[in-house]
C-alpha cells in the first residue's frame, strides 16, 4: 500500500500554529478522503463493467439472444440506480454481479466469432 505523506513548510507567510493547524484539520478529514476515495473507484469500476457490456451488447448483437441482452440491460439500469445511492457494498457486488453475467452471455458469442479472442478476453477477466 503506498504511504503518501504531505510536508507543509513555512515559506514566510504562515505561523507554526497555523501550520499545525492545517495538519490537524488534514488528519481530521483524513477518513473522510479515503472513503470518498473507495466510492469514486467502485463507480470508476462500475462504469467500466458498464461501458465494456454496452459496446459488446452493440458490437455481438446477432450473436446474443434476446433475452440475455434484456437481462443485461436491466442489471445496467439497476447498478445505475445503485450507484446513485452510493452504497459502496452494493456497487461493488452489482459490478462483479453484472461482469459474471456478461461472461455466460457473451461465452457463446465470443467463441462463435474468434476461439482465440474469446481465450484473450476471458484471461484478461481471471
Amino acid at each position: 500500500m503506498k504511504n503518501n505523506a504531505v510536508e507543509i513548510r513555512s515559506s514566510g507567510g504562515l505561523s507554526e500554529a497555523e501550520i499545525q493547524r492545517m495538519v490537524k484539520d488534514a488528519e481530521l478529514h483524513e477518513e473522510e478522503d479515503k472513503k470518498r476515495k473507495e466510492e469514486i473507484e467502485a463507480k470508476n469500476y462500475a462504469e467500466s463493467v458498464i461501458y465494456d457490456i454496452e459496446k459488446n451488447l452493440n458490437e455481438f448483437k446477432e450473436h446474443v439472444s434476446a433475452d440475455d441482452a434484456q437481462k443485461l440491460r436491466g442489471e445496467i439500469q439497476n447498478l445505475r440506480k445503485t450507484m446513485e445511492g452510493g452504497n459502496l457494498s452494493a456497487i461493488k457486488d452489482g459490478a462483479s454481479a453484472l461482469q459474471r453475467d456478461s461472461l455466460k452471455a457473451f461465452e457463446a458469442a465470443y467463441k462463435s466469432v474468434s476461439p482465440f479472442l474469446f481465450l484473450s478476453l476471458f484471461s484478461l477477466v481471471f
